[in-house]
Formats: C-alpha cells, sequence, structure tokens
C-alpha cells in the first residue's frame, strides 16, 4: 500500500518505520522544515532505540507536504491539554481539514492520536463523508521500546464505522498476527483512556503500598513480588519510584477525568490516582529536605539522570522537572549528570543549574546522590569508589528503586529507596517496568 504518516513526532515516525518494514510504500510527512530536514538526513530528531538504525535501513520518503495520491493517510500529531486541562484538537483538525479540502479523500483515513470519547463522533457529523474511510486506531507503544512495540502489538484496535475498510486495514497490518479488536470509534476513543488510566492506577497503587511499607518496616520488594505473581493482577508496572512520567499517562487522566467531571459524574478514584502521583512526584525533595540534620549547612546534590526512561528523551512529563528545581530550592549546590539529554532541551528546561561532562564531577563531595534514570552506567556503579569521591556518610536516594541496596550501603554510604525496609531489588523491583503512551 502506499501510506502517508502526517506527524513525524515519536509515534509517527515510530509507524512510518514499522510500515515501511512491513513493505508498504510510505511518505513521512511533518510540517516542520527542520524536522524533515534531519529524517532526509537519516538523522533521528529524538532518543529512542532502534528508532536511528532504522531510518538508516528503511525506504521511507520524507516531506512537508501530502502532494501525491495515497492509498491511506495515518494521523498522528499531537493532541496535547490546553491550559484548562482540556484536549487540544487544532493539531489533528487542521490535518483532516485539509484532507477534507484537497477534493478526494483517500481510501482510507487513519486517526492515532489519543482524542477524547465522541471527538470522532462529532467529526463525522460535521463531514460525513469521513464515515466511509475513517478508523480510529490508538497506538499502545511503550517509551523507550516503541519499534519492539509496533512490530509485535499485543492488539490491534480498530474503531470504524464502515466495516468494508476491514480489508484495508488487514493489508495494513498484514504482518502482524495480534487479536484485532473491532468496536466503534467511542468505543476505540474509549479503549486508550481506559488502559492508561489503569496503568496510572497500578503505579500509584504500587507506590502507596510502598509508601505504607516504608512508614512501617515492611520490604516492599517482597511485597509486591507476591502480588506480581497473581495472574489476575499481571506483572508489569509494580515497581515504586516518583510516579509515572510519560507523556501520556498524566495527559490521559488528567483529561478524562476533567471530561467526566464537566458532564457531572466525576471520577473520583482516577483524581485520587493524580493526587497520588503529584504526592509522589515530592518525594525526592522531602527525603533530601527530612535526612539533612537540623542545623546543618544545606547539601549539595548530585543528580544521576534527567530522562523518566533510559531510552526516550522525551521530557514533557518528566519527574526531574519538578524534582531538580525543587531541590534547588533548599540545597546549596544541585549538579546533575545526563549522557543522553541535549544541552538545548537542559538549558531551556533546568536554567541555572550546573550539567556534568561526568559521573564522578557530578559526585565530587556530594552529600546526596539522587537516582532519577537508570542508565547501565548508573546501574554499573563501584559504590565504593564512588565513596571516595563524596563526602563521608553521603546519602544515596534510589528515586526508581534500582540499585543493590547491600552494594551501597557496603561501600559505607546511607540509602533510601522507595518503600524499601532492607535487602536488595526483589522481583517487583527487578522488572525493568516501562509506561505507556
Amino acid at each position: 500500500m502506499q501510506v502517508a504518516v502526517i506527524g513525524m513526532g515519536y509515534v509517527g515516525l515510530t509507524a512510518a518505520l514499522g510500515l515501511a518494514e512491513s513493505g508498504h510504500d510510505v511518505l513521512g510527512i511533518d510540517h516542520d522544515e527542520h524536522r524533515v530536514a534531519l529524517l532526509r538526513e537519516r538523522c533521528c530528531p529524538f532518543h529512542e532505540p532502534d528508532v536511528a538504525e532504522a531510518l538508516l535501513t528503511t525506504t521511507v520518503t520524507f516531506r512537508r507536504t501530502l502532494d501525491v495520491p495515497v492509498d491511506a493517510v495515518i494521523i498522528a500529531v499531537s493532541a496535547p491539554l490546553d491550559a484548562s486541562g482540556a484536549v487540544d484538537l487544532a493539531n489533528v483538525q487542521s490535518v483532516l481539514a485539509e484532507l477534507l479540502s484537497a477534493g478526494s479523500l483517500p481510501e482510507l483515513v487513519v486517526v492515532k492520536s489519543t482524542i477524547p470519547p465522541g471527538t470522532s463522533e462529532g467529526w463525522a457529523a460535521r463531514f460525513p463523508a469521513l464515515r466511509r474511510v475513517y478508523a480510529h486506531n490508538p497506538e499502545f507503544l511503550n517509551q523507550g521500546r516503541a519499534l519492539a512495540d509496533w512490530q509485535a502489538p499485543d492488539r490491534i484496535v480498530l474503531g470504524l464505522w464502515n466495516g468494508e475498510l476491514l480489508p484495508l486495514l488487514g493489508a495494513l497490518y498484514h504482518d502482524k498476527t495480534a487479536p484485532r479488536v473491532v468496536v466503534g470509534p467511542t468505543e476505540a476513543e474509549a479503549v486508550k483512556y481506559a488502559s492508561n488510566a489503569f496503568l496510572a492506577t497500578k503505579i500509584s497503587f504500587a507506590n502507596e503500598i510502598a509508601n505504607f511499607c516504608g512508614e512501617h518496616g515492611i520490604d516492599v520488594d517482597a511485597v509486591l513480588g507476591g502480588v506480581a505473581l497473581d495472574p489476575r493482577m499481571g506483572r508489569g508496572f509494580w515497581r515504586p519510584g516518583i510516579g509515572y512520567g510519560d507523556s501520556c499517562l498524566g495527559k490521559d487522566v488528567t483529561a478524562l477525568t476533567r471530561f467526566a467531571r464537566r458532564r457531572g459524574r466525576p471520577m473520583t478514584m482516577l483524581e485520587s490516582v493524580a493526587e497520588v502521583n503529584d504526592r509522589q512526584l515530592r518525594l525526592p525533595i522531602e527525603i533530601v529536605a527530612h535526612e539533612t540534620a537540623a542545623g546543618a549547612p544545606p547539601p549539595e546534590v548530585a543528580v544521576l539522570g534527567l530522562l523518566y526512561e533510559p531510552g526516550s528523551d522525551d521530557m514533557r512529563a518528566a519527574p526531574s522537572r519538578t524534582v531538580v528545581p525543587g531541590l534547588a530550592a533548599i540545597a546549596a549546590d544541585v549538579r546533575v549528570w545526563d549522557p543522553v539529554l541535549s544541552q538545548q532541551v537542559f538549558a531551556d528546561l533546568f536554567p541555572g543549574v550546573r550539567r556534568t561532562a561526568g559521573l564522578k564531577e557530578a559526585v565530587l563531595d556530594a552529600s546526596v546522590v539522587l537516582v532519577l534514570t537508570e542508565f547501565p552506567e548508573v546501574l554499573a556503579i563501584d559504590w565504593t569508589a564512588l565513596a571516595q569521591l563524596a563526602r563521608p556518610d553521603c546519602l544515596v536516594v534510589d528515586a526508581k528503586n534500582a540499585l543493590e541496596r547491600s552494594d551501597v550501603e557496603a561501600a559505607g554510604l546511607r540509602y533510601r529507596g522507595v518503600g524499601r525496609a532492607g535487602g536488595g531489588r526483589g522481583a517487583a523491583a527487578a522488572e525493568q517496568d516501562v509506561d505507556a503512551k
């Protein structure tokens, strides 16, 4: 099939590369001239494993505009929240308007952007021609493994009015064996929100249990390791930490709870999920403030990692954006090491914060070392050697429960994880959970 994917962000570029790998003739469309220029040079505009390599081996053609006929158009532009917490549909609607004004629609128009339930119905009421060609096909990609998830999806949700589109959608995903969930567009929209709401709930629930365990001297790794073995609950998303920090869970929970409250039926449990997450974001700051002895000078803090996940540089909702400024307000000095984030993004998001070229420079004379990202370099730290650089009795705050506590304490350093009463990394912590987008 000849397919155009509009929007070359995290989802759109992954879709374009994945479809090309499946044998389709793919155009990647983005209005951003700089991004298109980068892609034409086969340079990935963001950090995502395997995407840069796939750019070198696939034959996607990149353009700023769609000016040739295609069989199918996939819309994967952003739908962020506006200042009120509502979903801003302007980007998606702009693309639809361009397609509708072109005179003839392609045989298939697929929207992958996350949109509130009922949005597709509203568009079809205004533009009846959409009912014949339209499908809402939400994505379920995880940050840090998006291309792998595209290649091996766990389900493909197809929301459509016209059942005659199924052969075309089958051809689009001809090499995928995942179950097809064929529903109406509104149900497909709701599947996406319900999925992300449940994942956010699991994360906040795990953090509530972790905080309870921490208060009562209970090892949270042992507790959640036992819980995760129950097949009714699923194995993933049980690792405590500083809350969800990908670009979608928080956005989708906010959009869904706002949507429900405006219609007079508040989703109070989900509102509590968001409250727990917001509170969890403050945890590293509270630990540092509490562990600093009364009357002692403000601490010097080394922050290891700014990304939420090692495999993704999407910083739209990264916890570091809350944690680092909070630490700067109570610390004598905050210096940061991160091997991935671009200098321009760092300067824009963390003005006045010092960035170091290496781990050793970051931890030199530090009284607190805060781990925010489980980079391989962090997991491989020789804590005995690090203890020679940091101040005596340095506190290591493991905000992702990614470290071996025994290794840290054997080096003479103090350790604080999330809900850990003793021991090392348990079964729940050992799972490298990532958040769904």
